[in-house]
């Protein structure tokens, strides 16, 4: 899923459902969904490698590894 996709059905979700936008973001610690915690991170931009490994990257101060990145963690 392309960030474009998953803001768009957060907008959705929300403008069909405006009382959302005040409650908890939880998310899955596995794809079975055995267990949830809240959200406590900001997003980041960063670079995923093949092996599962992410690297957060500053695009304030490192602008120039824009073309690096390849996704977007969101916790």
């Amino acid at each position: 899923m392309t960030l474009e996709t998953y803001i768009q059905k957060l907008l959705d979700l929300s403008k069909s459902n405006p009382i959302l936008l005040k409650k908890e973001i939880v998310y899955s610690v596995d794809d079975e969904g055995n267990q949830f915690n809240k959200m406590c991170f900001d997003p980041s931009a960063g670079i995923l490698d093949k092996f599962g490994s992410y690297d957060a990257i500053n695009l304030t101060e490192e602008p120039h590894k824009l073309p690096l990145v390849n996704a977007v963690c969101i916790n």
